[in-house]
C-alpha cells in the first residue's frame, strides 16, 4: 500500500502520473502523422518524431529540432525518396534518408501549417499568418506561392462572395493540390514542372477544418472541429464526387467505441487506403479503413433490437486464440471487432464476419499471450462506433510460459485525520486542537493493507487491490464532504479540489474511499473521545469513477474496506458487460452470513472472471514454475518469495498441497476474530 503524506503527495503523485508517460513504447499528444513508402508511421509529438512499422511496432524515435522548438501543432510530411520534413512556427525541417538534416527559415511574417512535398522533392506548405501555400525548392528556395481568401458562390440565383479562411493545410495527389481552410477544400491543377499551381474548384465544409487527404479513389477526408470545437464534436467527413461533379458529404467517422475522437490534428494515407488520424488529445494514432467509416444513408437499430440478452461466451482462451460466441434476434451476418488495450499508442482494430445466420462464432487467433483484448460485436456492414447502444467486453490471453497475470486496481483513500463534533453550546475556538496520534493512522494502514491481501488471496491472486493513503490534517468542526457518508455536491467538488491541490489526477484512480476519523468533545473532561462506532456506507452516482465508499476510520478499516468496496466492484462488472456481482448486500446463500467467510466464497467462486474486468491495469509478472503465483513482486501483498516458497517448485515441501493452494486456502484472522480456510 503507496501512502501519500501532506508534504510529499506532489512529488510522489508527479511520479505516478507522468513516469511511464514518455518512454519509447508511449507517446504524447501526436500533432502530425506521415507514412513513408515502405508504410511506416511517423507521428511527431511535443517532444520528437517517432516511427512505427506496417504492424504498428516502435522502431525508433528521433529529434528534428531542438525541444524548445516544437510547437502544439508541428506537423509532419515524407517525399518520395522517404525525406523526413517538419514545420514548427517559422522554420522547416529536412532529415534526408541519407545524409545530414538541415533547416529553412521562413519570411518574418510566417507561420507554418500543414505541408507535402511533390515528386521533385520541393516542399508545399501552409503559411497561415501571410495567408497563402508556400512552395520551397529542397534547398529552402522560395519559388511560388498561390492564395485564395474569397470564393464566389450561388445562392438563390444570386453570386455572393465567401471568405474561406487561412490555409491551414496542404495535401498532393498526383497533379492535384488540396488546400484545407478553415471554411472548406480549395483544389488546385499542379504543373509539376513549372512550379505552379492554378484554382479550381471550392469545397464547401460547415464547421471549422483542419486537415485533410484524398485516397486512391478520389474521396476527400477532413477532420471537422478539431481543437476549436467541443471535444464530442470533432469527426472525420468523407466526401465524395457525383455525377455532375459536385461534392456530396456520404459519411462520418468521430473515433473507436471506448474513446470518441478528442482535438484530432491531423491526416495520412497508406498505400491501403487506410486513413491515420493524429487523436492528439486521447494521446493516440487511429487506422481505419475507409470501408468502416459509418454511411449517413444508413438506418441503425439499437444493440438491443439486434442481438439477444445473453452475454457472448468467450470460451477456449489460450497464449494465442479466443472463441467468440453470441447470438442475434434475426438471421444475418454479424462479426466482432477487437484489438489489444492500450494506454497510449497506435490502436489498430481488426474485424471478422460470420456467415449469415442466428447463432455466431468465431475464433480469433494470432492474439499475444498475456495480453487484454477489448471486442464489440454489430451486424455486417454497420460500423460499431455509430451502433446505438454498443458494448464491449475484455478477457485476457493466457500468459507466456514463465508469467502469470493479474489485475492491478488502483484506489485512492482519503483520510480526514481530524474531524471534531462540537456539542450544542460550545465554541469551536474552545476546543484543543490536538492532532490524531501517529499510532492510529498506522493502525489504519495496518488494516487496509489487510484487506488488499484478503482481496489477493480470495480472488485466486486475480484482483490486486493497490491502495494509496492520503492524509488530510487539516482540523473540521463539520462534516468535511457535507455528510459523512453521503457526501453532497459541494463534497464532491472539495474531493476534486484536494486532489487537485496536491497534483493528484482523480483520473488515475479506478476507486476512491472516504476516512473521516471522527472525535467528539466531551465538555466535562475537556477531552476529545474516539467515535469507534459509526458505520459505513456507500454511494453509487460519483462522477467519473464506478462509486464511492465512506465510514469512520477508527473503526475495523480491515472489514469496512472488505464489505463497502465489494460493491464498487459490482458497479465496474456492471460497466464491463459481466453478470452482478454478488457483494455483500446480496441475498445471503452461502451459509455463512454477512462475515469474512461469506466475501471469500463468493470472490472465490468468481474465479477467472476477475481478469474480464475492464477497469484497473493488466500486469504480466514472472512465475518460473507456472502455478500462478508470482515469483517477487513487490506490487502484490504475497507471492513466492515472502511467501518463503521456492519459485521453481509447485509443491514446495512435497505435501501434496500445492504452493497455490496453501497461500489461498491458509486461514488467517482478518482482525475481527474470524477467518476461512485450512493449510
Amino acid at each position: 500500500m503507496k501512502t501519500i503524506s501532506i508534504i510529499t503527495a506532489v512529488v510522489l503523485a508527479t511520479l505516478v502520473v507522468w513516469f511511464h508517460a514518455y518512454s519509447v513504447e508511449t507517446f504524447k499528444s501526436p500533432t502530425g502523422v506521415a507514412v513513408d513508402s515502405k508504410g511506416n508511421i511517423y507521428l511527431i509529438t511535443r517532444f520528437d518524431i517517432k516511427v512505427y512499422n506496417p504492424k504498428s511496432e516502435f522502431v525508433r524515435e528521433f529529434h528534428l529540432f531542438s525541444a524548445k522548438s516544437y510547437t502544439p501543432k508541428s506537423r509532419l510530411a515524407i517525399d518520395n525518396e522517404d525525406n523526413v520534413i517538419a514545420a514548427d512556427d517559422n522554420r522547416i525541417y529536412v532529415s534526408p534518408s541519407s545524409g545530414k538534416s538541415y533547416h529553412i527559415t521562413g519570411e518574418v511574417r510566417c507561420k507554418f501549417g500543414g505541408l507535402a512535398a511533390d515528386s521533385k522533392g520541393r516542399i508545399l506548405i501552409a503559411n497561415t499568418a501571410a495567408e497563402r501555400v508556400e512552395i520551397y525548392s529542397p534547398k529552402g528556395e522560395l519559388l511560388n506561392t498561390f492564395s485564395k481568401k474569397t470564393v464566389v458562390l450561388k445562392q438563390d440565383e444570386k453570386e455572393i462572395e465567401r471568405e474561406i479562411g487561412k490555409p491551414l493545410d496542404v495535401f498532393l495527389r498526383e497533379d492535384r493540390i488540396y488546400v484545407t481552410h478553415e471554411g472548406g477544400v480549395t483544389t488546385w491543377k499542379y504543373d509539376v514542372e513549372k512550379v505552379k499551381a492554378e484554382y479550381e474548384d471550392f469545397i464547401g465544409i460547415s464547421g471549422s477544418c483542419v486537415a485533410s487527404v484524398v485516397d486512391s479513389k478520389g474521396r476527400l477526408y477532413t477532420i471537422v472541429g478539431g481543437d476549436k470545437s467541443a471535444d464530442d464534436e470533432a469527426v472525420v467527413e468523407v466526401r465524395e464526387q457525383d455525377k455532375n461533379g459536385k461534392w456530396q458529404k456520404t459519411a462520418t467517422y468521430d473515433g473507436d467505441p471506448y474513446r470518441l475522437l478528442k482535438n484530432p490534428n491531423d491526416l495520412a494515407i497508406n498505400s491501403k487506403d487506410d486513413i491515420i488520424i493524429a487523436d492528439t488529445g486521447n494521446d493516440r494514432i487511429l487506422i481505419e479503413n475507409a470501408s468502416t467509416f459509418r454511411s449517413q444513408k444508413d438506418n441503425y437499430p439499437t444493440w438491443k433490437e439486434t442481438f439477444d440478452a445473453e452475454l457472448p461466451r468467450i470460451d477456449n482462451i489460450t497464449q494465442v486464440s479466443a472463441t467468440i460466441s453470441w447470438t442475434t434476434n434475426e438471421l444475418m451476418r454479424s462479426g466482432v471487432m477487437f484489438n489489444p488495450i492500450v494506454e497510449r499508442g497506435v490502436a489498430k482494430s481488426q474485424y471478422v464476419m460470420t456467415k449469415e445466420g442466428n447463432e455466431h462464432s468465431v475464433t480469433l487467433e494470432k492474439l499475444e499471450a498475456g495480453k487484454r483484448y477489448k471486442l464489440f460485436l454489430a451486424p455486417f456492414g454497420r460500423n460499431i462506433p455509430h451502433f446505438k447502444g454498443s458494448r464491449y467486453w475484455t478477457f485476457v490471453t493466457r500468459p507466456p510460459d514463465g508469467k502469470t497475470v493479474y489485475i492491478k486496481l488502483p484506489v485512492i483513500a482519503l483520510i480526514f485525520k481530524n474531524i471534531i463534533e462540537v456539542p450544542e453550546g460550545i465554541d469551536a475556538k474552545d476546543i484543543p486542537r490536538t492532532q490524531t496520534p501517529d499510532e492510529e493512522m498506522e493502525r489504519i494502514r495496518r488494516e487496509l493493507d489487510m484487506a488488499e491481501l484478503f482481496y489477493w488471496v480470495n480472488s485466486g491472486l486475480r484482483l490486486c487491490v493497490e491502495i494509496e493513503t492520503l492524509v488530510i490534517d487539516d482540523f473540521y468542526f463539520e462534516p468535511p464532504l457535507g455528510d459523512y457518508f453521503y457526501p453532497d455536491e459541494e463534497g464532491y467538488k472539495k474531493i476534486k479540489q484536494i486532489m487537485k491541490d496536491k497534483n493528484i489526477k482523480l483520473k488515475q484512480y479506478d476507486g476512491v474511499v472516504i476516512l473521516n476519523c471522527v472525535r467528539r468533545y466531551d465538555p466535562e473532561t475537556k477531552e476529545l473521545v474516539y467515535d469507534r462506532g459509526k458505520a459505513g456506507d456507500n454511494v453509487s452516482s460519483y462522477p467519473a469513477i464506478e462509486g464511492l465508499s465512506s465510514w469512520c476510520g477508527f473503526s475495523n478499516n480491515t472489514w469496512l474496506f472488505i464489505r463497502e468496496f465489494g460493491r464498487q466492484i459490482d458497479a465496474k462488472f456492471k460497466r464491463s458487460g459481466m453478470p452482478e456481482y454478488p457483494s455483500n448486500d446480496s441475498p445471503v446463500d452461502d451459509n455463512y452470513g454477512k462475515d469474512y467467510d461469506t466475501i471469500a466464497s463468493r470472490l472465490r467462486k468468481w474465479g477467472d472472471r476477475w481478469l474480464r474486468m475492464s477497469f484497473g491495469k493488466l500486469i504480466v509478472t514472472d512465475d518460473t514454475d507456472n502455478d500462478g503465483v508470482p515469483d517477487d513482486d513487490a506490487s502484490v501483498p504475497l507471492d513466492e518469495k515472502r511467501f518463503e516458497s521456492d519459485p521453481s517448485k509447485k509443491d514446495t515441501d512435497d505435501d501434496g498441497v500445492s504452493d497455490y493452494d496453501e497461500i489461498t486456502t491458509r486461514k488467517r484472522d482478518w482482525g475481527g476474530g474470524r477467518g476461512v480456510g485450512t493449510d
